[in-house]
C-alpha cells in the first residue's frame, strides 16, 4: 500500500476505554480524504490483492458453475462463522476494548483468528478503532460516511488513501507489550495463507479453496466494512454515545445478524467496553454467547458487561430516538426551538406574559 511517515506519536499511553478527554486525538488525520493519484495506486499491493481476492471468488464460482458441493458450502459458512468472530470477539472486544481478560496463550489464538481474516494486524486495527472511538463522525474521524459518504468509509479511508496505512502507536501502548503480537502483525497475511492452503489441501480440492477462502474472505471483508459505513447511517438509537456527542451510531439487526452481534453499533459506542452488545434477550449478539461459554469452560474471566443504571442514564428521549439527527443535533435544534421561542415571546409580550412572567429587577402589575 502507499506508504507514509507515522503519525507523530504523543507521550500519552490512553488504556483501551479511551480515559482521557472526550474529543481528543493522539494522531493527526487528514481533515478531508485525500486519495492516492493513480499512478501509486496502480503500484498498491493492497489494491492489487483486493480485486484479486474478489475475482478469484467470482471466477471461482462461475467454474463450479455457481453450484459448488454442499460440503464445500458448508467449508465456507465454517470459515466465514470462525473468523468473524476473531474480528468480534478478538480484534473488537478484546484487543480494542479490553472488555474480558484472558490467558497469554488464548491471547494470540484470537489474535490468529482475527489475521486469518485478511483485515490486516491486530495493531493496526485496534489503534485505528481506538482512534474511531475518540473522533467517531467528526472531522478526524479516519472513516465516518457523515462526513465523508459511503464509499470513503467502506473500504476507501484504508484502501485508497495513504493516510492510514500505519500502526497508532500511541493507542495501544497495551497490546505492543507483547512481542508475538507485533510479529504477528508484521506477517499478517501468514495465517489468511496457511487458511488458504488447508481449504485447499485438507478440505476437498478446489470447490473447498473457493468457497471456504475467497467466498468466505469476500463476504467477511463487506460484512465487516458495513460496521464503519452503513451501521452509521441506518438504523435506530437508544442511547446517548460516549465521548462524541455527534455520533451517529444506530443499531440495526441486519447487520447484527450478519456480522455476529456487531450491527448493535448505538449501544456499542454508548458503552464502548462492554463485551455484550445485544443489551436485551431480543437483540442477536452470538459473539457475547459465545464468550460468555468460554467464561464457563475457564478460557476468559471478567467479562465486562454495562449496569442497568447506566443503561437507564444514558437512555435517549422517545423524541431524539425518532430523529433520523444524531443525538448533540438534537440536543442543539431543541436548544435552538426554545430560545427561538423565548425570543418570540419577548417581542410580543401578551398580558398574561406582563403579569404572569415579570421580568427580573421589575414588578408585574399585579405585584403593584
Amino acid at each position: 500500500m502507499c506508504r507514509v511517515k507515522e503519525a507523530a506519536r504523543q507521550p500519552s499511553t490512553p488504556a483501551s476505554d479511551a480515559k482521557h478527554l472526550p474529543g481528543t486525538c493522539l494522531s493527526p488525520t487528514p481533515s478531508r480524504s485525500h486519495y492516492c493519484n493513480i499512478t501509486r495506486l496502480m503500484c498498491s499491493p493492497a489494491l492489487w490483492a483486493f480485486c484479486w481476492v474478489h475475482g478469484m471468488a467470482l471466477k471461482g464460482l462461475s467454474d463450479l458453475h455457481f453450484r459448488p458441493r454442499p460440503s464445500a458450502c458448508w467449508l465456507g459458512v465454517f470459515t466465514y462463522g470462525l473468523r468473524m468472530f476473531g474480528i468480534t470477539a478478538g480484534y473488537h472486544r478484546y484487543f480494542s476494548h479490553r472488555s474480558f481478560k484472558t490467558s497469554r496463550a488464548f491471547q494470540f489464538v484470537l489474535a490468529v483468528l482475527g489475521a486469518s481474516s485478511c483485515q490486516k494486524g491486530v495493531l493496526w486495527w485496534a489503534s485505528w478503532h481506538r482512534h474511531h472511538h475518540q473522533n467517531a463522525d467528526n472531522e478526524r474521524d479516519a472513516h465516518s460516511p457523515v462526513r465523508r459518504g459511503f464509499w470513503w468509509s467502506h473500504f476507501g479511508w484504508f484502501l485508497l488513501s495513504d493516510a492510514h496505512t500505519e500502526v497508532v502507536r500511541a493507542l495501544v501502548p497495551d497490546l505492543l507489550r507483547y512481542p508475538e503480537l507485533r510479529a504477528l502483525d508484521r506477517w499478517h497475511l501468514l495465517p489468511g495463507v496457511l487458511l488458504a492452503l488447508a481449504c485447499y489441501f485438507l478440505g476437498g480440492g478446489y470447490d473447498a479453496l473457493v468457497c471456504g477462502f475467497f467466498v468466505s474472505t469476500v463476504a467477511l471483508w463487506h460484512a465487516t466494512f458495513t460496521i464503519n459505513s452503513l451501521s452509521h447511517m441506518f438504523g435506530t438509537r437508544r442511547f446517548q454515545c460516549e465521548f462524541q456527542g455527534d455520533c451517529n451510531a444506530r443499531n440495526n439487526v441486519w447487520l447484527a445478524i450478519l456480522t455476529l452481534g456487531e450491527g448493535w453499533h448505538n449501544n456499542h459506542h454508548s458503552f464502548m467496553g462492554s463485551a455484550r452488545q445485544g443489551f436485551y434477550w431480543f437483540e442477536f449478539d452470538p459473539s457475547y454467547w459465545v464468550i460468555r461459554v468460554l467464561a464457563r469452560l475457564g478460557l476468559v474471566s471478567q467479562v465486562r458487561e454495562p449496569p442497568l443504571q447506566e443503561l437507564q442514564r444514558r437512555r435517549l428521549p422517545a423524541a431524539a430516538q425518532r430523529q433520523r439527527v444524531c443525538s448533540c443535533e438534537y440536543r442543539r435544534r431543541r436548544r435552538q426551538h426554545v430560545e427561538d421561542r423565548e425570543s418570540c415571546s419577548l417581542a410580543v409580550p401578551t398580558l398574561f406574559q406582563i403579569t404572569a412572567c415579570p421580568v427580573a429587577g421589575k414588578e408585574s402589575p399585579r405585584e403593584r
